[in-house]
Parts: structure tokens; C-alpha cells; sequence
């Protein structure tokens, strides 16, 4: 499994545009199987962005759920980020970095 994550990682991911991996039957194959296959892959950026990112600072973070339900069930894009979670979680931390 490591020399196939390996490989993909070199010759696959390198060449490929990973937004758009789900367009081709290949890419959906992968994409299918990446749980299963590509988990240490998959946390490769994850745990290079937390190691990056970390700080000794501790904050409060208060997120609503019933706004990611009522954008999903409504079928919206939440396109100014203040539906889904991520995007709640990024405006506390950027507003928080404010008052640092």
C-alpha cells in the first residue's frame, strides 16, 4: 500500500487537478477509495497546515449548527461563508486575530 500511495502521490496527484478528480471514471475510483487506500495521503496536507498553524493561544469557539442545516436544506451556497461551519469557525478565529 505504500509503494501504491507512493506512486500515486508521484505521478497521479502531481498531474491531476484534484477539484476535478471525480470527472473521469478513473478519478472516481480513486476518489471511492481513498478511505481505504490514501488515508495517510489524505492527512499529508492536513497535519502540514495544523504544524504550520498551531499556536500556544487558546480560544472560545461558538458554532451554530442550525445554520449549516437550514443553508443545506435550502439548498444554498453559502457563498460569504457564514452558514457552514468552516466558514463560522474562520470569521471567530479572524476576528479574534483582530483584537491580538
Amino acid at each position: 500500500l505504500r509503494r501504491l500511495n507512493n506512486w500515486v502521490r508521484e505521478h497521479v496527484f502531481q498531474n491531476s487537478d484534484i477539484g476535478t478528480l471525480r470527472s473521469v471514471e478513473f478519478g472516481r475510483h480513486i476518489s471511492d477509495t481513498r478511505a481505504l487506500f490514501f488515508n495517510d495521503l489524505k492527512m499529508e496536507r492536513f497535519n502540514q497546515i495544523l504544524k504550520e498553524t498551531t499556536t500556544g493561544t487558546q480560544m472560545e469557539l461558538i458554532l451554530d449548527r442550525s445554520k449549516k442545516s437550514e443553508c443545506e436544506q435550502a439548498n444554498s451556497c453559502d457563498s460569504e461563508g457564514v452558514h457552514m461551519l468552516f466558514g463560522q469557525a474562520s470569521i471567530a478565529v479572524a476576528e479574534a486575530k483582530a483584537f491580538m
